[in-house]
């Protein structure tokens, strides 16, 4: 038996200057601005690169084979774009002045809007729907697991608005977006966290920017440990996941992996934090790293080493880089050098060199 496809949705065209950006979008969560269309514009403009699309319009035109999706509000004269908000902000800077004033990039927003030369009252096809959960799934699978990637937070974000205000359990979220429970319970897990570090004090910017490499620190068991941070499997929604007393460690972990207004990050790239997780992990490791003695993974590595390695095999390394950097070094010379300026350090190599003969040479003894 043949079975009909369900239709979600009107289509209809509605006039730019009826349409509003989602005060309700959970990628925009953000304590850095007002909920002001003009100020949400902005903040869309910077951080998903509105720009680029604002020029394929002025260039191209706007496609009405992809319409933004509205829902009703209170104003009936007014409408919520809940999907297609970047296209949105690329109209609004185009055809209003007092939009593109608060953008960066001004001079260059104003040159395209000169060359679209796009009027408010502008028919932009739209997709009316009753409310925004009958295209919540569409909207999770087409920026989560479809062609329209949304950043690693935003994906994340948009999981805890499911769970959170929509009020649907992990399982549910999965099926909707097209990921694992696995994958849904870990990208929560770690949203939670980030939120958990803002709300404390702890976060800065590059928590939300750089959110891909917190997502590899909780893969690293050691570094679970450190912060009391739950599996996957573990989590609760809307539950605190780090609890109170281990607050200062998720703050050490972010300086770790992000650096704070002291001191810069301790990790380069995401390579490195399973060398974190060995460093953390270990006594030696841990204390060089919070004493500052450490400020580079290699040298917290070096510092257990230091403790763990037989002495003998200490030495023999000590020896074996000194002889590599004094063949280095006699590479590098060249008749230009004046040799005069290496006199002391070659004395002091010589004095060195002696001294640890003879200390061996008495061992010997």
């Amino acid at each position: 038996m043949n079975k009909n496809i369900t239709l979600v949705g009107t289509a209809m065209s509605l006039p730019l200057y009826e349409l509003e950006l989602d005060v309700d979008n959970p990628r925009l969560i953000s304590d850095s601005h007002d909920n002001s269309q003009a100020d949400l514009a902005s903040t869309i403009a910077i951080k998903f690169e509105a720009i680029e699309v604002a020029k394929s319009i002025a260039r191209n035109g706007f496609f009405a084979n992809e319409p933004l999706i509205v829902i009703a509000t209170s104003d009936s004269h007014k409408w919520t774009v809940v999907e297609g908000n970047r296209r949105l902000t690329a109209l609004l800077g185009l055809a209003f002045q007092h939009i593109r004033d608060g953008f960066y990039q001004k001079e260059e927003w104003e040159k395209i809007a000169e060359s679209a030369s796009l009027s408010k009252d502008i028919l932009i096809p739209c997709v009316k729907v009753d409310h925004r959960s009958q295209v919540a799934s569409i909207i999770g699978f087409r920026h989560i697991s479809g062609i329209l990637d949304w950043t690693p937070y935003a994906q994340a974000s948009y999981i805890a608005h499911l769970i959170e205000t929509e009020g649907h359990n992990f399982e549910v979220v999965a099926e909707m977006i097209g990921k694992s429970r696995t994958e849904v319970t870990n990208l929560y897990r770690n949203f939670t966290i980030a939120r958990q570090a803002s709300s404390s004090g702890i976060a800065s910017t590059e928590l939300e920017g750089a959110f891909s490499l917190l997502t590899v620190a909780m893969s690293s068991p050691h570094l679970r440990a450190h912060i009391s941070a739950p599996t996957g499997r573990e989590v609760v929604p809307t539950s605190t996941p780090i609890p109170v007393e281990k607050i200062n460690e998720l703050g050490e972990l972010v300086g770790w992996i992000f650096g704070n207004n002291d001191t810069p990050a301790l990790i380069e790239d995401s390579r490195q934090i399973s060398s974190l997780g060995r460093v953390v992990a270990n006594q030696n490791g841990l204390q060089a790293i919070r004493s500052g003695t450490a400020t580079t993974i290699e040298a917290a590595l070096a510092a257990i080493e230091a403790v763990t390695i037989d002495p003998i095999e200490k030495i023999r390394r000590h020896l074996t880089a000194s002889l590599n950097a004094l063949r280095m070094a006699s590479q590098a010379i060249d008749g230009e050098i004046n040799t005069s300026q290496f006199i002391d350090v070659l004395g002091d190599l010589e004095e060195e060199l002696t001294s640890i003969k003879q200390l061996l040479l008495d061992d010997n003894d």
